[in-house]
């Protein structure tokens, strides 16, 4: 039976790649080796993940809380009154909310398409990731997109707003409000910390392949 390294704990992870290498183990490169190990466990980790609707950024947040254990949070939750369809939060409230789920866990994602929420947590990000596979690609996500039961009652009602979200992703190059391409460039442009952008369907997944398989 083939070794299930992910589930072993990182001591016996690092005694057997040293035997199958060859090298002789030190305890003090034992040590070493667990105590960088620990260190990178332990790393506080806050990704933001911006980009147009059918990018896939819910794809790629729960990819990133499954491997990570972060908390996920989607900026929908913050931006929109759950007890009122279509009604936006006061800002004032959305930014409160968004403090409050940052100082509460330490270890998160935050996912969405809002350019001034983005850029109200990314000072606090530690990574950020844009997703612009491009409007074709993420029409044909949208048109693929699995039932979202958090959003709406049923696929039906979900798949009677398909056409009305389709006309909205693909104004995103021309749009100049916080949705658009030009403002999720700018919040991702100015970030300073660890960033990647994720320019087609493709790209994504062999970045999903590299870190979360």
């Amino acid at each position: 039976m083939p070794l299930k390294q992910r589930s072993e704990p990182v001591w016996v992870r690092f005694f057997v790649t040293e035997i199958h290498s060859g090298s002789t183990v030190s305890w003090a490169s034992f040590l070493e080796s667990l105590k960088h190990t620990v260190q990178k466990m332990n790393k506080i980790m806050c990704v933001g993940v911006l980009g147009n609707s059918g990018s896939g950024k819910s794809t790629l947040a729960k990819a990133y809380g499954e491997k990570f254990g972060l908390s996920i949070l989607d900026l929908d939750a913050v931006a929109w009154r759950a007890d009122q369809p279509g009604v936006r939060v006061e800002h004032a409230e959305s930014i409160s909310q968004l403090n409050e789920f940052m100082d509460t866990h330490s270890n998160w994602v935050i996912e969405g398409c809002y350019a001034k929420f983005m850029s109200h947590v990314s000072p606090r990000c530690s990574e950020m990731v844009f997703l612009n596979p491009g409007i074709e690609a993420c029409k044909e996500n949208c048109r693929n997109r699995p039932w979202e039961p958090h959003k709406y009652p049923s696929k039906v009602d979900q798949d009677k707003n398909l056409g009305m979200l389709l006309d909205w992703v693909g104004t995103y190059e021309n749009r100049t409000d916080e949705y658009s391409l030009a403002e999720h460039r700018k919040v991702f442009d100015g970030f300073a910390g660890k960033k990647t952008e994720l320019i087609s369907n493709q790209a994504a997944k062999e970045f999903k392949s590299q870190w979360f398989l």
